[in-house]
């Protein structure tokens, strides 16, 4: 018991001490998962229908989307469409919690039973 006591209170704090290095709203691996997703879209090519509404071709006219701006959320930063649960601050507060320290078995209180 005190062993995964122990795992656990190095596990938490490891992880507080490496989103504490973090910057940016995002993590390392969502943040370059998205960087990866951008340079991908190098290659569309937006042919624009009307004021908010696009027709966005990747390579082929059979690999293609619509796009309509005004159900975008607002903000020019691509970062502000990706879950919360993928930022630094919804990071934080995970691993906000302390695990208490556990004193070894030979301390613990006899209750009587063997």
């Amino acid at each position: 018991m005190s062993m995964v006591n122990d795992l656990i209170l190095i596990r938490m704090q490891y992880n507080r001490d490496k989103a504490k290095q973090w910057v940016g709203k995002l993590c390392p691996k969502p943040r370059k998962r998205l960087l990866d997703c951008v340079k991908a879209t190098s290659g569309c090519m937006p042919m624009k229908s009307d004021r908010t509404h696009f027709q966005v071709f990747l390579g082929s006219t059979a690999n293609q989307c619509d796009v309509d701006l005004e159900k975008r959320l607002n903000g020019d930063n691509v970062e502000d469409f990706v879950d919360e649960c993928y930022t630094v601050n919804t990071y934080k507060k995970v691993y906000v919690h302390v695990i208490q320290p556990m004193a070894g078995l030979e301390l613990w209180q006899k209750i009587g039973r063997e």
